[in-house]
């Protein structure tokens, strides 16, 4: 009988000593886990045998302040962790992750470089400065309003259908340009900053805005697209000229200034026309088909102003 005791509690310190477990340390986590079936106790800590298959996981409003542990979701394809308090996630384990919701947190910084199979991001209301999506080949959707975006990069993103990026008013250059903003049907990008740049396949046929899918475009009124951004960025630097109208169908008027001579260039960076000898306040743009151009000017007092207009 005592042989037989002996050999029970061997096989059951043996069973034990093989179970492995994942640390949980946030308390909400773990009650999320329990709620979903996952875990019985708050103990920090849950059995990694019923979490490392799981494929989705919803969270939403559970207060979760820290998500360690999720690297044990070897299978998850869809993480819901919408209205908590995350300042980051830790997703370089969830290779799988297709879907990933966690919108209105203080998220200030996020890796998602080995998450190449992600389709589509929801980030709305966060607090990220940047974001590299430079390795999602497959994103099709992107919501990352009411943001502090400086610069978005999606240009080697081809599959992109649908783009949220409004509120994000330190967001200065977009990068759209992929070859495929034909099929670009939703972009929105209002509340960005002053003169942002957008830089598209088309430009003027983003700027004249009366085909698909450009005319469903919404973006702040200030910004410009162009396909070349570079231009703008380095080329030149934006003074507050004061001129009128902008955008304008033939003439450009400048108030207390006289334009001595001119360059302008297009989107592409070519000039497409000059003048060495204006000296006038009025420029004739007549001539210039619609589009946006980058003007480099020259004042009678030997200043060099630059700006930026739209010929309708």
């Amino acid at each position: 009988m005592k042989k037989m005791y002996l050999f029970t509690v061997i096989i059951f310190l043996f069973h034990t000593a093989q179970a492995q477990f994942t640390a949980i340390p946030d308390s909400n986590f773990e009650q999320a886990l329990i709620d979903l079936g996952y875990d019985d106790v708050i103990d920090g800590q849950v059995l990694t045998a019923n979490i490392v298959s799981q494929i989705e996981l919803d969270m939403w409003d559970y207060a979760i302040q820290d998500l360690t542990g999720i690297e044990s979701f070897l299978a998850l394809e869809i993480l819901t962790v919408d209205e908590n308090l995350l300042t980051t996630i830790n997703l370089q384990n969830n290779v799988n992750l297709k879907f990933l919701w966690a919108d209105f947190n203080n998220i200030t910084q996020l890796d998602l470089s080995n998450n190449t199979q992600l389709i589509q991001v929801i980030l709305d209301d966060n607090n990220l400065t940047q974001i590299d999506l430079s390795n999602q080949p497959n994103l099709e959707s992107l919501w990352i309003d009411n943001n502090n975006l400086t610069q978005l990069d999606l240009g080697l993103n081809a599959t992109f259908t649908e783009l949220y990026s409004s509120n994000n008013p330190n967001l200065a250059f977009i990068n759209i340009k992929n070859g495929n903003n034909l099929f670009l049907e939703i972009f929105e990008a209002m509340g960005m900053a002053t003169n942002a740049c957008i830089q598209v396949d088309d430009a003027q046929a983003a700027t004249n805005a009366n085909t698909f899918p450009y005319n469903q475009w919404i973006v702040s009124a200030s910004s410009t697209f162009s396909e070349n951004c570079a231009l703008t960025a380095e080329d030149f630097t934006f003074q507050n000229l004061a001129f009128y109208p902008n955008p304008t169908t033939d003439q450009l008027t400048f108030v207390n200034a006289i334009i001595a001579s001119f360059e302008i260039y297009d989107s592409k960076g070519s000039v497409v026309l000059k003048n060495t000898n204006l000296n006038s306040n009025t420029m004739d743009v007549a001539s210039l088909t619609p589009g946006i151009y980058f003007l480099k000017i020259h004042t009678d007092k030997n200043q060099i102003q630059n700006i930026r207009f739209v010929k309708k």
